[in-house]
């Protein structure tokens, strides 16, 4: 869960999937294939992420409100059975309702 004060659009997400240190760790661990973002006021969005890419991977998301719940839907199977996201950057501005807020 991501938790904010005030109102939060967030407009764009990028996430570096799996343990993405080495390619025999990427291998070994579970990768994030579908990942849902739901904006707790309504609303949501769903990520899909490319196996074997060890760079940012960006996707729109266009959401709005004060919490945020990020849940794995599916995997790339791995050797060991955890997940693993390296890096997760969330582009967004302040909500409709912040907005001329000091």
């Amino acid at each position: 869960s991501l938790n904010f004060e005030n109102p939060v659009t967030i407009d764009r997400v990028e996430i570096v999937n799996g343990w993405a240190r080495s390619e025999e760790l990427y291998n070994m661990n579970n990768r994030v294939s579908s990942l849902k973002i739901t904006a707790a006021g309504g609303g949501s969005a769903t990520v899909a992420l490319q196996d074997s890419n060890f760079d940012y991977q960006s996707s729109d998301v266009g959401l709005s409100g004060f919490s945020y719940q990020f849940a794995i839907d599916a995997v790339h199977k791995g050797r060991d059975p955890d997940t693993c996201i390296a890096e997760i950057r969330i582009h967004g501005r302040p909500g409709p309702a912040a907005q001329g807020m000091n």
